[in-house]
């Protein structure tokens, strides 16, 4: 089904869904402004595509806005706060490609350690999701439960990784699942 598009709809949509948008944004970031600023970008750049995006579930093109804003943000904190670390040490050389693969190899195994320990149905579900790109339907046709429950789980999933891995490490999961 296609959005019929028009401001009306525009201003539904962001009365709709303003205040869970940045909720979410501000359980990632733990910042007020940065959550605001962060929805607000998303809701500028929808407003800038609505009348030529072809959207079909805008509740989920705005959600995985977000994520992505926050993952921005996310990012350049740490950039920033990596660089003034630079600042305070020695220099060393750029390292050369076959390191920077072995460390993204280290850190997507300690990714992986951390998806382990989740409850089974969870790490389940979660994988086939994340890793294996199944879609919330395919799972619960497979595993025999509800979507709903598909969801509780990846939304379960995300809560223990976000609490038990270093944000450097749960941006690098975000952004690579």
């Amino acid at each position: 089904m296609k959005t019929p598009k028009s401001k009306e709809t525009f201003e539904t949509l962001f009365n709709a869904h303003w205040h869970h948008l940045y909720t979410f944004a501000y359980n990632i970031l733990k910042n007020k402004q940065a959550a605001e600023d962060c929805v607000q970008n998303v809701y500028v750049d929808f407003w800038n595509r609505f009348e030529s995006a072809e959207i079909l579930h805008p509740k989920a093109y705005l959600y995985q806005a977000v994520k992505y804003q926050c993952a921005k943000v996310l990012v350049k904190q740490k950039r920033f706060n990596y660089s003034i670390d630079i600042e305070k040490s020695v220099t060393t050389p750029n390292p050369l490609p076959q390191e920077v693969t072995v460390q993204e190899n280290k850190i997507l195994q300690e990714v992986h350690e951390k998806i382990d320990l989740l409850p089974t149905k969870c790490q389940q579900v979660f994988r086939y999701s994340k890793i294996e790109n199944k879609s919330n339907k395919q799972i619960a046709l497979e595993m025999g439960i509800s979507v709903r429950t598909v969801e509780n789980h990846i939304n379960k999933a995300f809560k223990i990784l976000r609490n038990t891995l270093p944000d450097h490490l749960y941006i690098f999961m975000l952004l690579w699942f």
